[in-house]
């Protein structure tokens, strides 16, 4: 008999926060990098750091 397959963990990318706040209960400050889960980011204020800087809105330091 074969074991089952143990269950994938998903995967985590970097998102940038769009505002100051909590971002996944955590008090964010705009432009922080966070990793999170697709599941996780589409409830929060962040957009993907790959799309921000492909659309310029990385923040100017």
């Amino acid at each position: 008999m074969t074991k089952p397959d143990a269950p994938k963990k998903p995967q985590t990318q970097d998102y940038l926060v769009l505002a100051n706040g909590t971002v996944a209960g955590v008090r964010r400050k705009k432009g922080e990098t966070v990793k999170l889960t697709e599941a996780q980011a589409k409830y929060e204020n962040v957009t993907l750091k790959s799309d921000a800087k492909e659309e310029g809105k990385t923040p100017k330091k």
